[in-house]
């Protein structure tokens, strides 16, 4: 039986595009953010768990490691810090600086998972052909969701204007 909380976690995380969560994620969301009440959550109980998941699928991809020290120098050299800054904040700004590389397994799985959510049903070839086609490296999670559609997409173009022929 479903919860407030889920829904809602659930519902927000589909509006930006994040899908495949399961229920223990959304129990590990809950205890992060200290809700108790889970069909009485406050709104900055359901923002915080949103934010938890998205860094958390953010950070099951391969981080490739790039020199954050010389990234934040290059700006901010003569920049006093933020007094209000909080450490939070600080690990998003971070990751975000920070590529992410997928794995030929996670790209396969991502277009499966794709190409269901489009409605297309690919064969094996197909989706072998598209995650080998796509990059290894994106600089986040939503551009290589949103490039693993559009291979998608131009697939089933093609293989609708070969029909049409």
């Amino acid at each position: 039986m479903s919860d407030k909380f889920t829904n809602n976690v659930r519902a927000r995380l589909y509006k930006q595009g994040y899908q495949g969560f399961t229920k223990d994620d959304y129990t590990t969301a809950a205890l992060a953010v200290e809700c108790d009440d889970l069909d009485n959550p406050t709104k900055e109980q359901l923002s915080q768990a949103v934010d938890y998941l998205k860094v958390k699928t953010t950070s099951q991809l391969s981080v490739v490691d790039e020199p954050v020290e010389e990234t934040f120098l290059v700006g901010s050299e003569n920049a006093q810090p933020d007094p209000e800054l909080d450490n939070s904040q600080l690990t998003v700004a971070s990751r975000e600086i920070n590529s992410i590389t997928v794995t030929s397994d996670d790209k396969r799985q991502i277009v499966t998972a794709q190409s269901s959510a489009l409605g297309f049903e690919l064969t094996e070839q197909e989706t072998l052909s598209i995650a080998e086609n796509v990059d290894d490296t994106f600089t986040d999670y939503s551009q290589f969701i949103s490039t693993v559609t559009a291979a998608i997409k131009k697939l089933v173009d093609q293989k609708f204007d070969v029909i049409e022929q």
